[in-house]
């Protein structure tokens, strides 16, 4: 649970009144199956937020985390 604990945090650290954007990459299954419940859960407990996802296939969601152009990747699968 800590990484959600340092996602709400850093929702959090901005003035409530400006919205708030997560880029997440993910690959199809997490895009499909993972991230609706987590964006739901985060849309209850965190005012305003707002996500980007940018679906790709798994090495480009690994290429996307290391070139740091999202926030948070979602993969099934690391060759």
């Amino acid at each position: 649970m800590l990484i959600i604990d340092n996602i709400k945090a850093e929702f959090k650290k901005e003035d409530e009144s400006t919205p708030k954007n997560m880029i997440i990459a993910s690959s199809s299954v997490p895009a499909s199956y993972i991230l609706p419940n987590i964006i739901s859960n985060f849309s209850k407990a965190i005012s305003q937020p707002q996500f980007t996802i940018k679906e790709s296939d798994s090495a480009g969601v690994v290429n996307e985390i290391i070139n740091k152009t999202v926030d948070l990747g979602f993969t099934n699968d690391i060759r």
